[in-house]
């Protein structure tokens, strides 16, 4: 999904506004619901990927929400530390969705601490690291974050 949304971004159009930093395309209300949603459904997901109850399905629950908490901090960490100096409802949603795809693929197979590491790394440099011009950070949020949990 990440990759598809950067190939066709950098398609040769020309922005329909002008230039990009002028233009807000979200809604934090809207964000900030559909991040919880995305992430009560996440939580569903990695825990009930397990296909009963045990001690492996309540680890990938509890390692999937701490690692989207972690990658909170560090989402709004940044936007904190950036020029600006204020903290960022969307900062913080993009950090909570990079943390729950970085964690997919080992949520059941690590230990806590290392995903509140996981978390935090994947959320802040997510954060700080790309500067692409796209509208809603697919690529950013899904590729970067899929990648790093590739490599976990």
């Amino acid at each position: 999904m990440g990759g598809c949304h950067l190939v066709s971004r950098h398609w040769p159009v020309p922005l329909l506004w002008g230039s990009p930093s002028r233009i807000k395309p979200y809604n934090t209300t809207l964000v900030s619901l559909g991040t919880t949603l995305i992430w009560l459904r996440w939580f569903r997901f990695n825990g009930g990927s397990a296909l009963n109850a045990s001690v492996r399905a309540m680890l990938a629950a509890f390692n999937t929400n701490t690692t989207a908490y972690m990658g909170v901090i560090g989402g709004v960490l940044v936007d904190y530390i950036k020029p600006r100096g204020k903290f960022s409802i969307v900062g913080g949603c993009g950090g909570a969705i990079t943390g729950l795809v970085g964690i997919m693929p080992a949520a059941g197979f690590i230990s806590v601490w290392l995903t509140t590491i996981i978390g935090t790394l994947i959320g802040f440099l997510t954060s700080i690291w790309l500067h692409i011009d796209e509208g809603i950070d697919i690529f950013k949020l899904h590729g970067i974050g899929g990648m790093g949990g590739f490599l976990t």
